[in-house]
């Protein structure tokens, strides 16, 4: 017999009973580490998974409910944005436009050096009219005229704004500057040019899709 169980055996019943008692529990633990520990981690997992899930069902239950007044205020939006793109001027207006800023240059003492349009850009309801300008005179001349340009009725924003001091300025009082910038106005497109904006862009689309079924097959 084995000498490990043989010495349990010779102990007295109380120490036997304890050893039994204590490999018992042992045995216990170590099932419950294998199988009902895992088992539990795997159901606080699923919980949370469930949880979330009810969550999302529910926040998709929200945006369900509030669903009609959501196409309601897109509506209003598009009503507010049609009325605010019919505001601006149209594409005849543009050069009449393009012409009163660089008068306002001119009449501001600037030298225009360059005042060239670039192609429009256009949007869904509207383009832009983007203008690349070169002027020549004082700080002031030149804040001057984008204080003007601000206070026009039209919509004219001034970006990418450069400057540079021209060389041999030395009177200080009159020292000019050479500014570069790109002066922007926007107009309203007419119906025209939204039918073939829209129908262009489905074109563009046609091809992208086609071409890419034709990278698959091959």
């Amino acid at each position: 017999m084995n000498a490990f169980v043989e010495s349990i055996l010779n102990r007295p019943k109380g120490q036997k009973i304890a050893i039994w008692i204590g490999s018992f529990a042992v045995l216990i633990l170590v099932f419950w580490s294998a199988f009902y520990s895992g088992k539990a981690k795997e159901a606080a997992r699923l919980e949370e998974v469930v949880s979330g899930l009810d969550g999302q069902i529910a926040n998709e239950q929200r945006l369900a409910n509030n669903l009609g007044a959501f196409r309601k205020e897109i509506k209003a939006l598009e009503a507010r944005l049609g009325v605010a793109v019919r505001q601006l001027p149209d594409r005849r207006q543009i050069p009449d436009l393009l012409s009163s800023i660089e008068t306002l240059a001119r009449d501001s003492g600037l030298e225009v050096k360059r005042f060239a349009p670039r192609p429009d850009v256009i949007m869904d309801y509207y383009a832009s009219v983007p203008v690349d300008v070169e002027l020549k005179g004082t700080y002031h001349q030149i804040a001057t005229l984008f204080d003007e340009i601000a206070g026009l009725s039209r919509i004219v924003n001034v970006n990418d704004v450069t400057m540079r001091e021209p060389e041999g300025v030395e009177e200080e009082a009159h020292v000019k500057v050479e500014v570069s910038c790109v002066v922007t106005t926007f107009r309203y497109l007419d119906e025209s040019e939204r039918i073939k904006e829209v129908t262009e862009k489905a074109d563009a689309k046609k091809r992208k899709g086609s071409t890419k079924k034709k990278t698959t097959s091959s």
